[in-house]
């Protein structure tokens, strides 16, 4: 694997249960997987330490939160413009959820959540447009959601099995 690392078949399982529920157990996980608790434990703090696990977080379902109008958006910002100042204004928009330099049409693309159309209006009108540095910006509204899944790490790639080292 990439950087050196080197990953067995249980630290895939264990990254594979972790990424379905951040909060498993130790105990229930070293069940499923035929070894001890303290084998999880070492395992995941090893993966923790070699920078693979880089935190747990919750997903909040935030249409539950009433936020269920979804919309990516790309942003053409001034290339003469400092992009760290840009990120930081956009880090400070509570419905942006997402921000990434792209290559293509646009310098970057943003997630964003907004509770209806006219939130929606107020969050590009009042709060994109005023950001210093972008030029222009492009909606495109979420209609629905097909799928999202983890990254699948014990499958069969052109290399072969992509837990073997």
């Amino acid at each position: 694997m990439k950087n050196g690392i080197s990953l067995d078949e249980i630290d895939l399982r264990i990254l594979e249960l972790l990424q379905e529920n951040a909060q498993t157990r130790f105990s229930d996980m070293a069940s499923e997987l035929s070894v001890s608790s303290g084998t999880i434990h070492v395992r995941t703090k090893k993966l923790r330490e070699m920078g693979v696990i880089v935190g747990s977080t919750i997903v909040l379902d935030v249409e539950a939160l009433g936020f269920t109008l979804r919309a990516l958006v790309g942003v053409v910002v001034n290339n003469g413009y400092p992009l760290g100042n840009i990120v930081s204004a956009l880090r400070n928009i509570p419905e942006v959820i997402s921000c990434r330099s792209t290559t293509g049409r646009y310098s970057m693309v943003l997630e964003i959540v907004c509770k209806d159309a006219v939130h929606l209006r107020t969050t590009l009108m009042e709060r994109l447009h005023a950001v210093e540095g972008i030029l222009k910006i492009e909606t495109f509204l979420n209609l629905e959601e097909h799928f999202k899944k983890p990254l699948s790490l014990l499958h069969e790639s052109e290399e072969g099995i992509i837990s073997r080292a």
